[in-house]
């Protein structure tokens, strides 16, 4: 697309995208299949389909599968919370559900069923797009408020985050080929068409990913407001930007399985679904803090899965810092970010200005992206108190942003500047002692490795990984387990013996050890020797 026709084309995604779909195809809920909660755990469909006996027979029902994975991920925690016992059923005649709901419900072995709802989605760097960034840095630009921003400029001099964290976008899919995301896109998985292909068939999504964490300062396109963190994409909208609460649940189950730090969900549905619930409790009990979208109705209607107390709900704010005319305010909103007129990535390969809370949410995403590369310890609740306890307060309409919190803008503004500045800047140091120069083949290399904690309390760690890359390259887990926390001030050392194999190419190879914690890398050391005869 020529940067001619990128500029004229701009979409308005209010009330799910009136250019790229029409609202009235979406249907209401599934009218094939339900999903209940068993009484008591089943290990498959068939075990299922026997205890409903009769019954089963009667509704026509022609299977039965989990809607959990416990193959993967925290088993335990899963069969804790119950999600062994949640499974989808599918009907074989139409327009029986809620029949079958009703009937179930009346089961001994069904402690809940319920329909499988529909919702949809809301919809200082030299790249070519960011003077229209106003959402970044507003100077004025398309006669907006000078400051009525999330002061990135500033933000990006503290963090631009960290390959080790990983956003979690659960939408639409996103477009892998696209030149500023490239390189950054890890394998996802679509429980629409039930494949590891979530290419965006839509647009939705790569333009949320794009917020959240596009490349920045690389001479075209737009900037991400974490450019360093990589993408896990997960599709559960389809090609008509709508999908089942059912895809919406898998999505949050499969990226925390995955090994998302965040998710972003800019999306909603008006009902409620106690099966997506246990998903998001399963996230939030993992750490992982959901950010969704208020949606679009202007109206103080809830919307699922925002109006959970365990999710982040993010409203909608223009150029002025006004509450944008289309954002929905509600007594569960946390705060707001810039949402109208958002340029990002957009799929075949081009860019475009979008409007909705969809694009207000990744603004929120990408900046607890930056705080979890600087602190990855922050559990949800500490990140949804720094992003609204650091956020511009009273900058909207007098009426509407009042003192405080307020059913408009929650607690204010994103500014992630100030969010980052809030936090400890502290971190664990690992240092290399004692590492030799050279080592032959066939005998060991001896060194010492230290992590100091130089915080004002007490921080830890959950890995330590050995990394060697050569003429040959291997790795080495050092330590994988529970948080091992060091005083502050304080420190460990370990002498650490590794085997050069009498085969070993002969060369200079580097030496690193990288310490985590969740995944998130908070510490680096390395060295240099050459193995030679």
């Amino acid at each position: 697309m020529t940067s001619t026709t990128a500029h004229i084309l701009i979409l308005t995604l209010v009330l799910g995208g009136s250019a790229l779909g029409a609202r009235n195809s979406i249907p209401a809920a599934a009218t094939d299949r339900v999903v209940v909660r068993l009484s008591e755990s089943a290990t498959d469909g068939a075990e299922v389909l026997g205890r409903l006996g009769e019954l089963g027979e009667r509704l026509e029902i022609s299977g039965a599968s989990p809607l959990f994975r416990l193959d993967r991920g925290d088993v335990s925690r899963k069969r804790e919370l119950g999600l062994d016992r949640v499974f989808v059923l599918r009907l074989a005649g139409e327009g029986v559900v809620d029949r079958a709901i009703a009937l179930l419900n009346e089961h001994s072995a069904v402690s809940l069923a319920e329909v499988d709802h529909v919702g949809r989605g809301g919809v200082g760097p030299d790249d070519y797009y960011f003077p229209s960034q106003w959402s970044l840095e507003n100077t004025g630009q398309l006669f907006g408020n000078p400051g009525a921003d999330i002061d990135m400029l500033r933000a990006w001099g503290v963090a631009t985050g960290h390959e080790s964290v990983i956003v979690g976008i659960v939408d639409s899919g996103i477009d892998f080929d696209h030149p500023d995301l490239d390189g950054k896109i890890l394998p996802g998985y679509d429980y629409v068409n039930n494949d590891n292909n979530p290419q965006d068939d839509h647009g939705h999504g790569t333009h949320v990913s794009g917020i959240a964490a596009a490349i920045t300062d690389n001479s075209i396109g737009v900037a991400g407001v974490a450019p360093e963190s990589r993408i896990l994409p997960v599709k559960a909208l389809n090609s008509g930007n709508w999908g089942y609460y059912s895809w919406w649940t898998s999505a949050i189950e499969y990226a925390v399985d995955n090994g998302a730090h965040v998710i972003n969900m800019s999306m909603g549905g008006s009902s409620y679904s106690s099966s997506m619930r246990d998903a998001v409790i399963f996230a939030y009990d993992a750490g992982v803090p959901i950010n969704a979208a208020m949606m679009n109705e202007n109206s103080s209607v809830p919307y699922y899965p925002a109006a959970y107390s365990e999710t982040i709900a993010v409203g909608s704010t223009e150029r002025h810092d006004y509450r944008s005319s289309f954002s929905s305010y509600g007594s569960h909103i946390d705060l707001c970010a810039p949402g109208s007129s958002i340029w990002s990535t957009l799929w075949n390969d081009t860019y475009s200005a979008w409007n909705g809370t969809s694009m207000a949410t990744p603004h929120v995403t990408g900046t607890m992206a930056l705080l979890l590369s600087r602190e990855p310890w922050l559990d949800v609740e500490d990140l949804r108190a720094r992003v609204r306890d650091t956020s511009e307060d009273e900058v909207g309409q007098p009426w509407e942003d009042t003192p405080g919190w307020d059913q408009y803008h929650g607690e204010g503004r994103l500014n992630a500047y100030d969010a980052l500045l809030a936090g400890d800047a502290c971190s664990l140091v690992a240092t290399i002692l004692d590492s030799p120069a050279t080592v032959a083949p066939g005998s060991e290399l001896l060194f010492t490795g230290e992590i100091r904690n130089d915080c004002g309390v007490a921080r830890g760690f959950d890995g330590v990984v050995l990394e060697a890359t050569g003429p040959a390259n291997m790795s080495n887990i050092l330590y994988s387990g529970s948080i091992q926390n060091i005083a502050s001030g304080a420190a460990i050392e370990r002498e650490i013996a590794l085997s050069v194999p009498p085969a070993a190419p002969l060369g200079d190879y580097t030496i690193e050890i990288v310490v985590s914690l969740r995944g998130i890398t908070i510490g680096v050391a390395s060295f240099e020797v050459e193995v030679q005869q």
